[in-house]
């Protein structure tokens, strides 16, 4: 919030998508923001919906948002000063529909491997325009209600609408832009999964996964690290990233 710099015209919602082991949090963050409070001139919200997972969570907090533009931000991701100013250039320009901020990896010193790490995200969207969700999504909200919101599957919802933005952008429908060049421009990760896991077994199990997604689904790939069916929207994000492991 404190990186905001067009104050009085943002307004942040806190989503908890299933979190676990924060109920002091959960009863002071209700108490504090449940019905909406004016903080440092930025209107604050949270929110916790029914039903647990990220998806549904990032589709309540779309929902719940009342400008044209909608910025999906994941809980361990800093933007950089001056983000909101960033979002509008990018989705002013004409036919522009969505944008995402450049990858940096938190402490990427502790990560052997993380510069390579973020020189081949950068390679990826400069040749497919495929940003990875953790480089915060921005959208028009016109275009994010014309997609259907995010998809209610049990994973792979952030891949799933860059893919359809793609297509979009691919059919000349409107444009993906990744900020770059200049200040403002970078979201910075968590470096988490990277120093616990290494650089190469994140990366493996992450083009793992989403090949057995292309080829089964999102159904099938829950099942594929689950062992078990999936019956709607079931298991907390945790419980998903454990899985997939």
């Amino acid at each position: 919030m404190h990186n905001i710099l067009s104050l009085g015209t943002v307004e942040l919602i806190l989503v908890n998508c299933g979190s676990v082991n924060l109920d002091e949090e959960v009863k002071l963050l209700t108490t504090l923001f449940g019905q909406g409070l004016v903080y440092d001139e930025v209107l604050v919200k949270y929110l916790q919906p029914p039903v647990t997972g990220r998806g549904q969570g990032l589709n309540a907090g779309g929902e719940a948002a009342s400008g044209d533009l909608v910025t999906f931000c994941h809980a361990d991701t800093t933007l950089p000063l001056g983000w909101d100013c960033r979002v509008r250039e990018s989705l002013s320009a004409d036919k522009a529909e969505g944008s995402a901020f450049m990858f940096q990896m938190s402490d990427v010193s502790a990560v052997v491997g993380g510069l390579w790490v973020a020189r081949c995200v950068d390679l990826r969207c400069r040749l497919f325009k495929l940003p990875y969700g953790d480089q915060t999504l921005s959208m028009r909200r016109r275009t994010w209600r014309w997609l259907g919101g995010y998809p209610q599957q049990c994973l792979m919802e952030d891949y799933e609408i860059v893919t359809l933005l793609r297509q979009r952008d691919m059919a000349g429908a409107g444009g993906l832009k990744i900020l770059r060049g200049g200040e403002g421009v970078t979201a910075v990760c968590s470096n988490r999964r990277w120093a616990e896991n290494g650089v190469e077994y994140v990366c493996r199990k992450n083009a793992e996964v989403v090949e057995v997604y292309e080829r089964l689904g999102a159904g099938g790939c829950y099942e594929r690290y689950y062992g078990r069916k999936w019956e709607g929207r079931e298991g907390r994000e945790e419980e998903i990233e454990e899985a997939i492991r």
